[in-house]
């Protein structure tokens, strides 16, 4: 008895970290995917900026 439950506690505990790494890693996605966006806003200003002069 108790070594299932030890093993139910690891699975239990092995989830929920590697859930916690896939939520960092989507969070951590979506801002790289931000500033990338962030940045090809700033390069299209620059390319405008020159097409104006």
């Amino acid at each position: 008895m108790v070594e299932t439950q030890l093993m139910v506690l690891f699975a239990v505990l092995g989830s929920l970290i590697g859930i916690m790494y896939a939520l960092r890693r989507i969070f951590g996605m979506e801002r790289s995917i931000l500033r990338m966006e962030e940045v090809i806003l700033k390069i299209e200003k620059l390319q405008v900026k020159k097409k104006k002069r």
